[in-house]
């Protein structure tokens, strides 16, 4: 590199010269300084204006992008620090996300707009996924049947977070795409099935704790908040969901279901409720199984 270039390569930009030609407001690029996204390149001890390189614009540029999406920061972070090929992936699988969570929402919006459009409207009670006893009337018409599915052990890979009734698809869509991205770029080989575990009953007043696990074979290691852990053969009692009955407060005829199958066989539960992503979304029809409602049992 000539002295001319390694000059211009250190040629330093003021904050509001940056804020223009980034298209951020000082007020961003005071927020993701603190995040740790755009750390100026040298801040003043005597007055604390900060300076930034040229070479820093694109990477304003790419966080302002992100954000217009509602990209969460935690997210953009990951993007900005990844290789190019790399970020492509990260901005399409959270999209995919995001495509996901909305159509849920859509759903859910025409079953809300049914009950309030009600002239005798049903009476929905009972818990959420991850409760005890669900009581639900109305939801989940057709669900009914249960049946014992033996599993064998198999080893999983897991995130959890903490997470309220409204944001819970989106976390446990973006909890799977990680686990599912750390596993396969480490070489190891995932299914279709998603587990999601409810340690908690999350509700629109209160977070609790899941765990989004993802079967796996091969060699993986954890890595950035993914744990790995062997989850042993067993048996579990289960509730068949059709896709267009996978979302609040249809699915909770399946949990009933699971509920009185759990009395009617003299089971016992070992764990809490699960949901069982059989198959990716856009593979099933609105009338065929997406989920499964699961209880680990026990004879007596």
């Amino acid at each position: 590199m000539s002295e001319s270039s390694e000059q211009s390569e250190q040629v330093e930009l003021t904050r509001g010269e940056f804020a223009r030609r980034s298209g951020l407001s000082p007020k961003a690029l005071r927020l993701y300084e603190r995040s740790g996204l755009l750390v100026p390149h040298r801040v003043e001890a005597a007055n604390g204006y900060r300076f930034y390189l040229p070479g820093q614009v694109g990477v304003a540029v790419r966080v302002r992008e992100l954000r217009r999406m509602d990209m969460p920061l935690s997210m953009v972070a990951e993007v900005v620090a990844a290789s190019p090929q790399e970020a492509v992936g990260l901005v399409r699988a959270w999209w995919r996300v995001r495509q996901e969570v909305e159509r849920s929402r859509q759903a859910m919006l025409e079953r809300v707009c049914d009950l309030v459009g009600e002239h005798s409207p049903q009476s929905v009670t009972g818990a959420v996924p991850g409760s005890g006893s669900p009581k639900v009337s109305g939801a989940g018409e057709g669900v009914g049947a249960t049946w014992l599915e033996t599993v064998p052990a198999v080893r999983v890979a897991c995130a959890r977070a903490r997470v309220g009734l409204q944001d819970l698809v989106e976390t446990y869509l973006g909890l799977a795409e990680r686990v599912r991205r750390v596993v396969v770029g480490q070489g190891a080989r995932v299914g279709e099935q998603t587990w999601v575990i409810y340690h908690g009953t999350p509700s629109p007043d209160g977070a609790a704790l899941i765990e989004v696990a993802v079967p796996y074979e091969g060699v993986a290691w954890p890595e950035r908040g993914v744990s790995l852990r062997w989850e042993g053969a067993g048996v579990w009692l289960v509730a068949a969901v059709a896709r267009r009955d996978c979302f609040y407060p249809r699915i909770m005829g399946a949990y009933a279901a699971v509920e009185r199958g759990l009395v009617e066989r003299g089971l016992r539960s070992v764990d809490g409720f699960r949901e069982v992503y059989v198959r990716p979304w856009e593979s099933v029809g609105e009338g065929e199984t997406f989920a499964w409602v699961v209880r680990p049992v026990v004879q007596g």
